[in-house]
């Protein structure tokens, strides 16, 4: 008796838009497939689109960049299905659907002309993906994300879609056809309608925003065809996530050369002498645990040669400190690196605690790297030089 044969698995043959010759204005390292609709990038909504139609397989048919599209499957594990991604030299085939709309909307005539042409349809894309948002009964709970935070003044215009994290400050008018990704901050008093602001993104007050895409710092106007990527940080910023990385060899050679400086000074025991104090500079006063702070800051110097700290980075703290900050806050810091002297101690903040320390080192964790450490040996210079004349005195 034979066995019963499996039935062949249905398959999704889906063929993603080759548009990055067409991406002159935006010039994302990403490919249009994965540029972001609304809660996820515009090829994650296929891969609903083949669940819900009971497709056990997706074949994808790549011409633009398919490296980036493998590895955008591979973080895809929501979805049980098996895939492949096939690289090809042409978008054109019969018999596989284009997807370079979303599911179940109209298909293209033409592919648009040009690089805003790409950036209008971008923003009707997230019109489309709106208003199907909005056909729920549940809607207005669906558009706004996790650990929002949304001043009571603000006034929401549907359809519009929050991610997590997203904080909105006082006098907003947010809507309709909005969306605002994961991370962002609007300081208050902004309008924005028929825009998209992208993840991780600082707007500054009294700012207006209409048929505009803000996007890592830049702002794409759609209406005038302009594109604004100098601006002051007050008035647009961006969030940036600080990668792990290791202590480099200059710093370490820095560390130790500053912790023989300060040995070779007798600092270890002269500096923690009661009375001396600076009240613009470190301070040289005892602090509650019996123990003066550039004490402190001398046993941690071995720690940068060890390769465990760096000699500039976010003052350490325990996690009850991080449990006790904002849920957004604390996952800045918790993947800031750890340094000996902080941008806080520049603005007479030496110990974490307090929201305005907190303050201090999330803003040096979201700037660049480059702007921050000169202020920081700025301080560190001025403040030797003051506590090392004291000593001698």
């Amino acid at each position: 008796m034979s066995e019963p044969t499996q039935p062949a698995p249905k398959e999704l043959r889906l063929t993603l838009p080759d548009w990055g010759e067409l991406d002159t204005v935006r010039q994302s390292p990403e490919p249009f497939a994965l540029w972001q609709v609304g809660d996820q990038p515009l090829l994650y909504h296929w891969l609903d689109h083949a669940i819900d139609e009971g497709f056990d397989k997706v074949l994808l048919r790549v011409a633009d960049r398919p490296a980036a599209i493998r590895a955008a499957m591979k973080q895809a594990t929501l979805w049980r299905l098996d895939w492949e991604v096939q690289p090809v030299s042409s978008s054109e085939e019969e018999g596989s659907l284009r997807a370079d709309r979303l599911p179940g909307s109209t298909p293209l005539d033409s592919p648009p002309a040009d690089g805003w042409a790409l950036l209008h349809y971008w923003l009707r894309l997230q019109k489309d993906w709106l208003e199907a948002l909005q056909q729920d009964e549940a809607s207005e709970y669906l558009s706004i994300g996790r650990y929002c935070r949304i001043h009571p003044s603000t006034k929401i215009h549907h359809p519009i879609y929050l991610g997590d994290h997203v904080a909105i400050g006082p006098d907003c008018e947010i809507g309709p056809y909005t969306t605002i990704a994961q991370g962002s901050m609007l300081a208050g008093d902004n309008h924005l309608s028929h825009a998209h602001v992208g993840p991780n993104t600082y707007l500054g007050p009294v700012t207006g925003l209409e048929n505009a895409i803000l996007d890592h710092g830049t702002v794409f106007n759609c209406t005038h065809q302009a594109k604004l990527d100098r601006i002051e940080d007050h008035v647009l910023g961006t969030f940036r996530e600080t990668p792990t990385k290791k202590v480099r060899l200059g710093e370490k050679l820095e560390a130790l050369k500053l912790w023989l400086l300060l040995r070779w000074r007798g600092a270890q025991s002269s500096l923690a002498t009661e009375g001396l104090e600076s009240t613009t500079h470190l301070s040289l006063a005892r602090v509650p645990e019996g123990e003066a702070l550039w004490h402190e800051r001398l046993a941690w110097l071995p720690e940068v040669w060890r390769g465990k700290m760096h000699l500039f980075g976010v003052l350490p703290r325990s996690f009850e400190e991080l449990d006790r900050l904002s849920h957004d806050w604390s996952g800045i810091l918790r993947s800031a690196p750890v340094g000996v002297f902080s941008y806080a101690d520049c603005h007479q903040c030496h110990r974490p605690g307090d929201d305005t320390e907190a303050l201090h080192a999330v803003y040096q964790s979201t700037q660049p790297e480059e702007l921050i450490q000169p202020v920081i040996r700025t301080f560190l210079a001025e403040a030797l030089q003051t506590n090392l004349r004291a000593v001698r005195a």
